[in-house]
């Protein structure tokens, strides 16, 4: 008996059949770490200037021009999740796009969503750098060469008021994305560039070392917790604003005296580093192939597009945050040169290699937020809670308590 070829005579279901593994794999990664926003990012969209200037207060203080004086955890919940559908929406439409090019694998976009890179950003939503991420995605599709500009003059002008981290979390990823788009429309590209460097770090040290006294702490902390109207704010949220760039790196020096950190770093380097390694790799060698000769400037600044976050991994607590972090801006950087270049990223000779890791990252767990952990496939967890929630008839929205 002898078996026919398959082979599809509808050329067009070739073009969409990607869908049928990428929808499931958004959904798996939605599902694996989603999650009512904690309590830490509530008390992030109270703070405001009406205490004074003080740091990540922009986005709180932004919001205080639709609330009333008291603000609830439903409010601020729905503004959470109105943040990531949007970003998470567009970022979906870039995938699309390069992958309807031919640009892109669809393998490697479906193991985006399946890795630590995605699923942390569904977990920690309602977080600053969410907001980073709402602002650079909405720019991703102006052509307008002046509008475009005068919108990322704007988001670089803002990221550090929004978060002082934010220069090594998103803002490389945001420079290098207006590197490639001006490298052919504008003469004028190094001093535009060096501009938002500087602007990018005098605001970063304005944040970084501004702080409150402990008189002012206090002050804070009971307009703070006059301001939340159902819910209690964290306390240690509002704490960080007594800390400068150099009390944190006298914690952080604390921090890794610990050898179970140390243990926790090794993890991190050889179950999480080797799939952002292997895709700069990758991404550098598809533009010599097909860019010829990549310039110093475009190699450091791809590097550290996709690298800087690893900073953060030694100066800030949240390791495991930092290495998906990492995963994150490296697959962000390949979509951005997609988009710009029309870069064709290719593995072909490392396939093998590619399907190892994208077994070893899908098989990979990392420790959550709160002591909350990767939900696997049928994701029982959520369904338990929805059938105690219906049983005890509870409310779906479930406000976190903290001190």
């Amino acid at each position: 008996m002898y078996l026919k070829r398959f082979s599809f005579k509808d050329k067009t279901f070739l073009k969409t059949n990607y869908w049928f593994f990428l929808a499931p794999c958004i959904l798996i990664g939605i599902f694996s770490a989603l999650r009512w926003p904690s309590a830490w990012t509530a008390t992030h969209a109270l703070f405001d200037y009406s205490q004074g200037f003080s740091k990540r207060s922009f986005y709180g203080n932004f919001l205080s021009i639709f609330f009333d004086e008291k603000v609830s955890y439903l409010e601020i919940t729905i503004v959470n999740f109105i943040i990531f559908c949007v970003w998470s929406s567009i970022i979906i439409l870039l995938i699309r796009f390069i992958i309807n090019k031919n640009l892109i694998d669809f393998k490697v976009c479906c193991l985006f969503f399946l890795s630590p890179a995605f699923i942390f950003q569904v977990h920690t939503i309602g977080y600053l750098e969410h907001v980073a991420f709402l602002l650079f995605s909405i720019n991703l599709f102006v052509r307008n060469f002046y509008i475009h500009i005068i919108l990322k003059f704007f988001i670089i002008l803002l990221l550090p008021f929004i978060h002082e981290g934010l220069l090594l979390m998103i803002t490389p990823v945001v420079i290098l994305d207006t590197y490639l788009f001006l490298k052919d429309k504008s003469k004028k590209i190094n001093l535009i560039i060096t501009i938002f460097i500087i602007i990018s770090i005098v605001g970063t040290c304005i944040n970084s070392l501004s702080k409150k006294n402990n008189l002012e702490l206090t002050q804070y902390e009971k307009y703070i917790s006059k301001k939340a109207k159902d819910f209690n704010p964290r306390g240690d949220n509002i704490e960080t604003l007594t800390n400068d760039i150099l009390e944190t790196l006298n914690l952080m020096y604390g921090y890794w005296t610990n050898p179970a950190h140390w243990t926790k770093l090794f993890m991190g380097i050889v179950f999480l580093m080797p799939l952002p390694i292997f895709l700069t790799f990758i991404l550098i060698k598809s533009i010599r192939e097909q860019k010829g000769k990549i310039s110093k400037i475009l190699l450091h600044g791809t590097i550290i597009s996709c690298f800087s976050p690893a900073i953060l991994i030694l100066i800030a607590f949240d390791i495991w945050r930092w290495f998906a972090l990492l995963q994150f801006t490296t697959f962000l950087t390949i979509f951005i040169f997609c988009l710009r270049e029309r870069l064709t990223f290719k593995y072909t000779n490392y396939s093998f290699i590619f399907n190892c890791l994208f077994v070893i990252t899908c098989l990979t767990s990392v420790p959550l937020f709160d002591e909350y952990e990767i939900n696997k496939l049928p994701f029982y967890n959520h369904l338990e809670n929805i059938w105690f929630i219906i049983k005890n008839n509870e409310s779906f929205l479930q406000i976190p308590w903290h001190r």
